[in-house]
């Protein structure tokens, strides 16, 4: 009965080992990203529609930059409308507005 138990456990092993590297070879054959899919609309330069997971520095990525404008703006109006928060609006226009942003 343990021998039995064995041999299943080796048959499951040796199954999982050689259908990993399959499955990373069938997953990775594509590998450049699709026509108009998120990922090659990052790669234009253009707007995001989403964060670029792969962008080494995430403030120079051109999702998070119009996200933190955004953020400015309603701190901005927060303090226009109700007077509050207007010290860390200032201090968001004045980080946002720094040279190299």
């Amino acid at each position: 009965m343990a021998n039995d138990w064995r041999k299943l456990g080796c048959a499951a092993l040796i199954g999982a080992v050689l259908a990993f590297p399959v499955g990373l070879f069938v997953g990775g054959r594509q590998a450049a990203p699709e026509r108009g899919s998120v990922a090659a609309k990052m790669d234009d330069g253009t707007e995001a529609d989403a964060r670029n997971p792969y962008s080494p520095i995430i403030f120079e990525d051109p999702y998070v930059l119009r996200r933190h404008r955004e953020v400015v703006e309603a701190l901005e109006a927060e303090c226009r409308s109700f007077g509050s928060h207007c010290a860390e609006a200032e201090q968001a226009r004045r980080w946002i507005d720094e040279p190299g942003r």
